[in-house]
C-alpha cells in the first residue's frame, strides 16, 4: 500500500509537468518564442482561385487515391465552380461504361469536401 501512494506522488507532478509544457508549446513559436498568429493569411481570390489551379490539386490528389495512370487516362478535367466550391470531373472517353473521378474542392481555404469514382 506505501509503494501505490510513492507512484501517485510521483505521477501528479510528472502529468502535471508534462501538460503544462505542451500548452507553452502551443502558444510558442519554436523559431524565437513569439506567440503564434491565431488567423491564418487567406489570399483574396482564395487559396483556389481559378480552375487551372482546382484542376491542379484535383490531379495530384485524385492520383494519389486512384493512381497515377487512371487519373491519367481521365484528363482533360472539367471544373466549375458551384457555391465557392471547385467541382472537378475527368473526362470519359471512348466508353460506354464506367465512371470518372469528382472532387469538390472549397475555393477560400482548399479544403476536401467530396471524393469519389464512378464505376
Amino acid at each position: 500500500m506505501k509503494n501505490g501512494f510513492g507512484y501517485a506522488a510521483l505521477l501528479v507532478p510528472i502529468c502535471f509537468l508534462l501538460a503544462s509544457s505542451s500548452l507553452a508549446y502551443s502558444q510558442e513559436d519554436t523559431s524565437g518564442g513569439r506567440k503564434m498568429q491565431t488567423e491564418t493569411y487567406i489570399p483574396e481570390g482564395g487559396f483556389i482561385p481559378d480552375h487551372k489551379t482546382a484542376e491542379d490539386v484535383a490531379s495530384i490528389i485524385l492520383s494519389n487515391i486512384y493512381g497515377a495512370k487512371q487519373i491519367k487516362d481521365e484528363e482533360p478535367f472539367i471544373s466549375t465552380l458551384e457555391n465557392d466550391v471547385w467541382v472537378v470531373k475527368g473526362t470519359l472517353h471512348n466508353a460506354t461504361f464506367g465512371g470518372v473521378a469528382e472532387i469538390h474542392i472549397r475555393k477560400k481555404d482548399g479544403r476536401i469536401i467530396f471524393v469519389s469514382h464512378g464505376q
